[in-house]
């Protein structure tokens, strides 16, 4: 697979990944904490594997190095949310987590947008 394809396949899965978080987020809210389910589990598992697959194939040998930068800080932003998910799993309020959280998204749609400017600039060559 070339740089190209690869960063539009990358692209594709951040754009998920965020869609996925936006569903997570109104799923969330339209429950009381107690009554939540699985459904917002299971859209945060599914937008993680998706922001996971984003990051493995910029990080793919043979790519440029701002792939594999980008790469990277999507790496510890997926690394950075899932581990706040297993630390706060019990659906209280925390401040800092969520400050932590709001840090790893600004970080995926950073670097979504700066990966928008790359796939548009392979397509006008």
């Amino acid at each position: 697979m070339s740089a190209p394809a690869r960063r539009s396949a990358a692209l594709v899965a951040l754009v998920v990944c965020l869609l996925l978080v936006v569903v997570g987020t109104v799923l969330t809210g339209s429950r009381p904490a107690l009554e939540q389910g699985s459904a917002p589990t299971v859209v945060a598992l599914a937008s993680y594997l998706c922001l996971l697959a984003g990051a493995l194939l910029l990080l793919l040998p043979l790519g440029h190095a701002a792939d594999r930068l980008t790469g990277v800080v999507l790496l510890v932003a997926v690394a950075g949310l899932v581990g706040l998910d297993l630390a706060i799993d019990d659906g209280s309020p925390n401040i800092g987590g969520g400050g932590v959280r709001l840090l790893c998204l600004i970080a995926v749609i950073v670097m979504t947008a700066r990966l928008v400017g790359a796939v548009t600039a392979d397509r006008r060559r």
